[in-house]
């Protein structure tokens, strides 16, 4: 009888082992002052203590407080950095209890070493925190040669790169990547992460980037965004550069990649493609752009750009510029095209367990073909007609077409494996989506105290069609025998448009004291028509489905009046005010064409 229970006990062994493997470490760590101030992104890494390399990083917090996530036992060092404190190194020993590891307050001093008349040489500092701006400097991780600013990224303390290409700092998504202060291919972040040779970049800064006309008012006005800004070494700005990749592996799998850069003083010239059948997608959130509605309302998305199911073999190409053609005048942008041709298919066997120790059992083959097109690019013009002017101005255009084709085979069973129903389904959805929009900012300085009129007028429009047929047959085999058959066509118009205006006045009062009065007015506008149609004895569609036929048109009007007071100080500025927000919608079910 002892053998039955040995595989038991031999699987209680691992699971009590897998748990105990990987523990918490915390601490804090502060400045020697009086009373102990905390040390802000101070860089922590945990190393091996056999070989020193390096098995953990982050940074600080606010509160001087880190936290390293799934350490597992054994010997490590400690290693705690901040530019202007002398390094810990503090040896540590991780347990095989599951309690998790608090190393207290770790106190840092400042760095004593006076220097006279010398020139010294010594390794540059990882990572320097500048006001609000967080500098990795790039040369402090090491990474393979031909490798992407991806790989460089995955490196550096508190930044991390998933699976899908997202990259958060500290838990911020980023949004935008720029080069040299410039926007690098708009919003998608991977164009750069998966293109951009590491060998390139100098320093990575990461910071909260404001609106132009936050830039343009000195006040905030809630739109910032997380960016990273990469400066370009300067012996990569002295003519072109780039790289090829290209590989091949079984089943015809086969992955082709190409970029070619000219960064000349402050001009940039990007443009890159790529081909492969390997799910690898550069410009992914073009196409979710595309189809996932923008300012002009919204609009459906006819399914991801070839997203995780299935294999996909796309094709993209696009190219980034930027140009400064006087003191007074800089234009950049991009231009993008993008194509995916996807399928997948699934085989799903799945038992509900129902009330009463009873069950059911449901079999499903499916199978689907996606292809997608798009097309679209961003312009960024900024002009400074004079020293008090500035305008800049963003234009942004897209365009897709998608087809789709699914079907399905389904068979349900009860729990005593007798058939209840099968059911074969197929459909089909061709659509095409466009979308448009452009931001005016003006701003004019009225003296040099501070005195500013700042205007901004923005609008989009999108629509989107698509035209879909579904079929299914369905028969309930239990008693009494009876079939359903669906045979439908859907017609789906959806349309929207927003336009907004605002003006702004800062005044100053007295010194370095500023108030800021602002009105804001926005109006939005949705339609969605969706006309559906069941086939008659003789195969034609004119039954009206009034079951699937919505026709809903909605409108908003939004104000907004803000009066608030900035007072900048040398360590700290103050901002409080109030908003008016009256607000006005309306929602109305339009009639039908059957009505």
């Amino acid at each position: 009888m002892a053998h039955r229970w040995l595989p038991l006990l031999f699987l209680s062994l691992l699971i009590a082992a897998g748990g105990a493997a990987q523990v918490h470490v915390k601490g804090t760590i502060v400045r020697n002052d009086e009373p102990p101030e905390a040390v802000e992104q101070a860089t922590v890494r945990l190393l091996n203590a056999a070989d020193s390399a390096m098995v953990k990083g982050t940074v600080t917090d606010r509160e001087g407080h880190f936290d390293l996530n799934g350490v597992r036992q054994g010997n490590y060092l400690l290693h705690v950095t901040y530019v202007g404190l002398d390094p810990i190194y503090q040896l540590l020993h991780i347990s095989g209890s599951k309690t998790p590891v608090d190393v207290g307050t770790i106190t840092m001093h400042d760095d004593g070493v006076m220097l006279g008349e010398a020139v010294v040489t010594a390794r540059a500092v990882e990572v320097q925190v500048k006001n609000d701006t967080v500098e990795y400097n790039a040369e402090s991780y090491k990474v393979a040669e031909g490798s992407m600013l991806e790989d460089l990224l995955k490196k550096m303390p508190g930044v991390e790169v998933s699976s899908e290409g997202k990259v958060t700092v500290n838990g911020k998504e980023i949004k935008k990547i720029l080069v040299d202060g410039k926007e690098f291919f708009s919003d998608d972040p991977k164009a750069a992460t998966k293109n951009l040779p590491a060998k390139m970049v100098d320093k990575v800064q990461t910071y909260e980037k404001k609106s132009d006309l936050a830039l343009m008012t000195g006040f905030d006005d809630g739109n910032e965004e997380a960016v990273i800004n990469l400066t370009v070494k300067p012996g990569m700005k002295q003519g072109w550069f780039g790289n090829v990749f290209a590989g091949a592996g079984t089943r015809r799998r086969y992955d082709v990649n190409a970029m070619l850069n000219r960064f000349v003083d402050d001009d940039q010239f990007s443009i890159m493609g790529g081909l492969n059948n390997t799910n690898n997608l550069g410009f992914t959130d073009f196409a979710a752009a595309t189809f996932g509605g923008g300012p002009g309302g919204g609009h459906r998305r006819f399914g991801s750009f070839g997203a995780g199911n299935g294999i996909t073999a796309s094709g993209n190409v696009g190219t980034n510029f930027s140009k400064r053609f006087s003191p007074r005048l800089t234009l950049g942008g991009n231009v993008r095209f993008a194509g995916s041709d996807n399928d997948a298919s699934a085989k799903t066997d799945r038992q509900n367990i129902l009330p009463g120790d009873s069950s059911s059992y449901d079999h499903a083959l499916s199978q689907s073909h996606t292809v997608t097109r798009n097309t679209g690019f961003n312009l960024r013009l900024e002009w400074k007609p004079d020293s008090l002017t500035q305008v800049v101005f963003r234009p942004d255009f897209s365009y897709g077409t998608t087809h789709t084709d699914a079907s399905e085979m389904a068979h349900t069973l009860n729990g005593a494996h007798d058939s209840v129903n099968t059911s074969r389904s197929r459909s089909t959805v061709d659509g095409h989506a466009l979308d448009a929009s452009a931001k005016l900012d003006v701003s004019r300085k009225l003296n040099r105290r501070g005195r500013t009129l700042t205007l901004s007028v923005s609008g989009g429009g999108n629509r989107s069609v698509d035209d879909a047929m579904n079929r299914s047959d369905t028969r309930f085999l239990l008693f009494p025998d009876s079939a359903e058959t669906i045979d439908q066509t859907v017609h789906s118009d959806t349309r929207g448009y927003n336009v907004r205006g605002k003006v702004a006045w800062v005044e100053p009062l007295g010194h370095a004291n500023f108030l800021h009065l602002s009105y804001r007015i926005r109006r939005t506008h949705r339609e969605l028509l969706r006309d559906a149609f069941l086939a008659d004895a003789q195969g034609q569609y004119t039954i009206p489905d009034t079951t699937t036929g919505r026709n809903t048109r909605s409108n908003a009007t939004e104000h907004r009046v803000n009066l608030s007071l900035k007072m900048v100080r040398p360590k700290y500025d103050l901002t409080f005010g109030m908003n008016f927000d009256p607000t006005r919608a309306s929602r109305l079910k339009l009639p039908s064409m059957f009505s």
